[in-house]
């Protein structure tokens, strides 16, 4: 959006001579007279990416950056207000680096708001910082903003993260305390960051309605949230109302431009910055301007639709990641609303693209419920009316919350993150699970995706808003069992493991499977399919195997988070089962990692044992 750069060395602890001179000065000239003011900050700052370069691009360092904007109102005649930013490594001690160049763009609201913004480049990846930016007087200073925040993860690196994902969120008056009870509950969990699928400043798309989302008046859980973390948005038919102005202001998203910062660029007659394309780790994730299925009518309709896909196509074609995510606004499948532009080539031109150009997952909004296909193979007009049926949509169905990587594209909507919650029947054969209003669904709380990416693995789990825990998980222990029908996970994998590997026999290969084989070994129970080691035994060595081998589960991992930490204490001692003899065996999630049937000191010695404990 705004240009300003700042490259900077973690170990330059050189402070500016700039601030210093006019700190030096400051007081003598507020004692000769009062100056007048000439800004108040409205919007306090908050994080975006700024036009970041993908990687293999002539444009790309090798580094990562930040933009820092925030936004002002007028509030006087003066003209001795400055504002200077600045950043340090915590690490290198506490000195702060040379300023960043500020620049300003006033909007086009009668206010005469003004957005600020400084971009810092040449940061580190995956590395803790801290930004603040300074509101000087005539040399005084009038007020300091201040946050940490951790650099995305290089391109490429296999580490698990885990983001945020939602839409139709923010709305003034009433409404907005449902959006800040899903922000909490994001404050609250491991979300590296959040992805906005449209329709996130309502009504309208104004600046007014912009400000309950980036005022601390208004929406202090935002405004903390934002001051550390990046929104990576998406546009949505209410912020076009307003023509997407105050989106524009109040994000930042890389603008492709081919054979410079990008691999391919949207058509000339599109907005640049609804085209945003970003890596993060070995995920690849790119965003369009769907309004094209809902708003725009007449006979360039389809046309447009497909010189999206163009861009879209070549974009993920061009990227070597792990996992390739698209986010928009607009479900291509499922949603009721569908129904509100039925005239539409929408599906027919650009699923079956983003099927051949290995997209594992669509994320969008619109509909305002949560749901999820089962992996999108493909479709076939078999009647040859030129109509795509619900029928006609083919799906690999053999699962409704395993699904294989590779197989097909599986399409989330995520669209209750505040607005007003809808009935929806759904009913279709492509959707594997759907939360709606109405009562032929399972049952909606507001709340948000919460997607973890490791290098074999994607998982999306619905949290909400009211429990911070996973929707349907009525004990809280972040595993489905009996009698939690309404659970809301479900997991691509790179590869399924052999059916054999079913030891429970429920279709799903889990941690139960883990607890069967210990069963099994304490009752002597010599079934063959114990075996999983294939040794002519059933002890503890294939209890050992099938974690290590077929679950890659850690020893101690008692929440399944991929690490073993002060949370899995926290669950196994709350399960209450220390040291007690008790009737029914103790199972992993509650201590017992030796697999002799109880929670003992003797667990505790084996995970402290492997040096995988993270202190905190």
């Amino acid at each position: 959006m705004l240009t300003g750069a700042m490259d900077f060395d973690p170990v330059d602890e050189v402070c500016s001579d700039e601030i210093a001179q006019q700190a030096a000065i400051g007081p003598a000239l507020n004692a000769a007279a009062a100056v007048e003011p000439q800004y108040v900050v409205h919007q306090p700052p908050r994080l975006q990416l700024g036009n970041a370069p993908l990687i293999g691009t002539p444009a790309y360092d090798g580094f990562d950056q930040i933009e820092v904007l925030w936004q002002t109102l007028p509030a006087g005649n003066g003209t001795d207000d400055l504002f200077v930013a600045q950043l340090r490594d915590p690490s290198f001690g506490a000195e702060w680096s040379t300023p960043a160049e500020v620049s300003a763009l006033e909007t086009t609201t009668a206010e005469k708001r003004i957005v600020h913004s400084a971009v810092i480049t040449g940061l580190h990846w995956n590395h803790n910082y801290e930004y603040r930016v300074q509101h000087l007087r005539a040399g005084e200073l009038v007020e300091e903003y201040s946050a940490p925040f951790k650099t995305r993860r290089a391109p490429g690196d296999p580490t698990p993260f885990t983001f945020a994902a939602y839409g139709d969120s923010s709305v003034p008056g009433k409404p907005l305390e449902n959006f800040r009870a899903v922000q909490r509950a994001i404050n609250s969990s491991d979300a590296e960051f959040a992805v906005l699928l449209g329709d996130n400043i309502y009504d309208s798309g104004t600046h007014d309605e912009a400000d309950a989302r980036f005022t601390r008046e208004q929406n202090p859980e935002a405004t903390d949230w934002i001051a550390s973390h990046i929104d990576y948005f998406a546009i949505g038919n209410h912020e076009l109302f307003g023509s997407g102005i105050a989106s524009l202001d109040s994000y930042s998203m890389p603008i492709p431009v081919a054979g410079v910062n990008a691999h391919a660029e949207p058509p000339e007659d599109e907005v640049g910055e609804f085209f945003g394309s970003f890596d993060y780790g070995n995920v690849h994730f790119v965003t369009f301007d769907s309004n094209s299925a809902e708003l725009r009518r007449g006979e360039d309709r389809d046309a447009r639709m497909e010189r999206q896909a163009d861009f879209l196509v070549a974009n993920l074609e061009a990227s070597d990641a792990k996992w390739k995510i698209v986010y928009m606004h607009h479900p291509m499948v499922g949603s009721a609303k569908l129904t509100l532009y039925p005239d539409t080539n929408y599906l027919e031109i650009l699923m079956p693209r983003l099927i051949d150009a290995g997209v594992d997952v669509i994320l969008n909004g619109d509909s305002h419920t949560y749901a999820w296909t089962y992996p999108i193979v493909g479709i076939d007009d078999a009647d040859g009316n030129s109509e795509i049926s619900n029928s006609e949509i083919i799906i690999d169905d053999s699962s409704p919350r395993e699904f294989q990587k590779g197989v097909g594209v599986v399409q989330l909507i995520s669209g209750a993150g505040g607005r007003t919650l809808r009935s929806d029947r759904f009913g279709q054969p492509f959707m594997a699970q759907t939360h709606s209003l109405d009562a032929t669904t399972r049952p909606l709380d507001y709340g948000f995706a919460e997607i973890t990416v490791t290098d074999q693995e994607m998982e999306v789990r619905y949290i909400s808003a009211e429990t911070a825990n996973i929707f349907g998980d009525l004990n809280g222990n972040g595993i489905e069992d009996a009698g939690e029908d309404d659970f809301a996970v479900f997991r691509i994998i790179e590869e399924l493991p052999f059916p054999d590997d079913d030891i429970s026999g429920d279709g799903v290969v889990d941690i139960n499977d883990l607890d069967a084989i210990c069963a099994a070994i304490l009752g002597a129970d010599d079934d063959p399919k114990y075996d999983v080691n294939s040794d002519g035994q059933v002890n503890v060595d294939d209890h050992n195997y099938y974690a290590n081998e077929v679950l890659h589960v850690i020893l101690g991992d008692a929440n399944l988070d991929g690490r073993v930490n002060s949370s899995d204490l926290v669950l196994i001692f709350q399960a209450g089962r220390y040291e007690k003899t008790l009737p029914n065996r103790v199972t992993w999630q509650q201590g017992d990692w030796n697999c002799d049937g109880r929670f003992t000191t003797s667990d505790l010695v084996v995970m402290f044992a492997t040096g995988l404990y993270e202190q905190a």
